[in-house]
């Protein structure tokens, strides 16, 4: 749609731009389609081209007359191709080459009331070529952050081992030939206490309090 449109603007302009090209001329000037009007010289240095206009403005006692190139060498009227006595007779060049107009009255265009328009063609206007139209640019497409489909593997979570609910007794250290009697005693912790919630941390440091009471124990003997 837009090129259609692009098209029919390009068509627009080259027809305005014929148009404003075109010349109205009225002929004859301030003095008109009249006898006493020097129309040789009043041509002269004119160049008419297709789609100009001759405005003709005379009294009741003219007419305007178009014949071929016969009646306007004779001034005769024989053979004319139109005839018009309106007072105000518009013709529009639509062809390129020569044009004949005369007074119909008798003795006026021998009397040098008579005019010979060639008619140049109209300059070829170049047709405009609609611009290209630029491809679309969409807004760049963000990838997506990859979903996990359900096969992925997802995050382990990693739960210490539950420590044994006996705490480690006590090692026997050997003296001179006696063995050291442990002295830690196994305090099981009930189901669902802090100590088995708060995992393998929390009893290793009980074993190590324990191991340390030992040797206290040992060295005060």
């Amino acid at each position: 749609m837009a090129r259609v449109a692009l098209v029919g603007v390009a068509i627009i302009a080259a027809l305005c731009i014929q148009h404003s090209w075109a010349v109205q001329y009225d002929v004859g000037g301030s003095q008109g389609w009249e006898a006493t009007t020097d129309f040789k010289t009043w041509v002269s240095g004119k160049q008419f081209k297709v789609g100009d206009t001759l405005v003709f403005k005379y009294g009741s006692l003219h007419t305007l007359d178009e014949v071929d190139k016969a009646g306007y060498d004779s001034c005769s009227t024989a053979n004319a191709i139109s005839s018009a006595s309106d007072g105000n007779t518009v013709v529009k060049l639509t062809t390129a080459g020569k044009r004949y107009f005369i007074c119909g009255t008798a003795g006026h265009c021998p009397g040098g009331m008579k005019l010979e328009v060639d008619s140049l063609a109209a300059l070829a206007t170049a047709p405009v070529a609609p611009p290209a139209l630029a491809p679309s640019v969409g807004a760049p497409t963000i990838p997506s952050s990859p979903t996990p489909s359900d096969g992925a593997p997802t995050s382990a979570t990693i739960s210490p081992s539950s420590p044994s609910d006996s705490a480690p007794s006590a090692a026997k250290i050997p003296s001179s030939g006696a063995a050291v009697p442990s002295t830690s005693r196994t305090s099981p912790s009930p189901a669902g206490s802090p100590s088995q919630r708060n995992g393998a941390t929390v009893n290793g440091i009980s074993g190590v309090a324990l191991a340390g009471a030992a040797m206290v124990a040992f060295l005060m003997l």
